[in-house]
């Protein structure tokens, strides 16, 4: 038989069907397939790329500069210009890929989020360059600044085992990071990475400690000076004192 022939046959055979159905009020649902469409539908031209989400993860530094084997290379203009590639940057509920992350902790009552680890992803599909994290940490609601990170140092320790990965040192000034209370795109309140008693102030109290026990000790001796009721006089006979007095 004819393709059209072929055609008609299985629309009379449909329409039979679909036919009894209705005067049966039977619910029904057709399903037509074929071995490639009739008409081509035309998509709609898609923009090539995706819009940007919000920003949930706020990164700064006045420098950025990486060493390998003593030659210093500086990426300042290349990862805070206006060209960066997004593409490749993630945000989780628990953690973020600089890397932070954040943990309850019932004794303060508060959630807390620190440093983990920092990653540096080598082109050449070469393995990434892990610096793990230590001691910088601040509340949630508050992002994490520090004036200078670097590594190794005391933030960041060198990557473990050695091997060629420790070619590699990181260094970032004034840089600051907020990736769990993000509002309006902008920074909010930070954290110093500073502790409460830098080495210039554990100078000063050492010195101000030792200042203040001369002091006390002087004082004292002061306190328990006696004035001598006898004097002895040089050029004359000496002046017998009893050992009991």
């Amino acid at each position: 038989m004819a393709p059209k022939e072929v055609l008609t046959s299985n629309d009379e055979m449909l329409g039979q069907v679909l036919s009894v159905l209705k005067e049966e009020d039977v619910p029904y649902t057709a399903l037509f397939t074929a071995l490639q469409p009739s008409h081509v539908r035309l998509c709609p031209i898609v923009p090539h790329g995706q819009p940007h989400s919000p920003a949930r993860i706020l990164l700064w530094a006045r420098n950025l500069s990486v060493t390998y084997r003593g030659q210093l290379q500086d990426l300042s203009s290349r990862t805070f210009g206006g060209g960066v590639e997004l593409g490749g940057s993630s945000w989780e509920p628990e953690h973020a890929r600089f890397v932070l992350r954040r943990s309850w902790f019932p004794v303060s009552g508060r959630s807390w989020a620190w440093l983990a680890e920092v990653w540096l992803s080598l082109v050449g599909g070469g393995p990434p360059v892990r610096f793990m994290g230590r001691g910088g940490a601040a509340p949630t609601p508050l992002g994490w600044r520090c004036g200078e990170l670097g590594a190794p140092g005391p933030f960041l320790l060198p990557p473990d085992p050695p091997g060629p990965a420790s070619d590699w040192s990181l260094r970032l000034l004034d840089v600051q990071v907020q990736a769990f209370n993000v509002s309006g795109g902008v920074f909010g309140g930070a954290s110093d990475c500073a502790a409460f008693f830098t080495p210039g102030t554990w100078m000063g109290l050492v010195t101000g400690a030792l200042l203040l026990g001369g002091l006390c000790y002087g004082g004292a001796l002061l306190l328990h000076l006696r004035p001598m009721d006898r004097f002895d006089d040089p050029r004359g006979p000496p002046l017998p004192v009893p050992s009991m007095e």
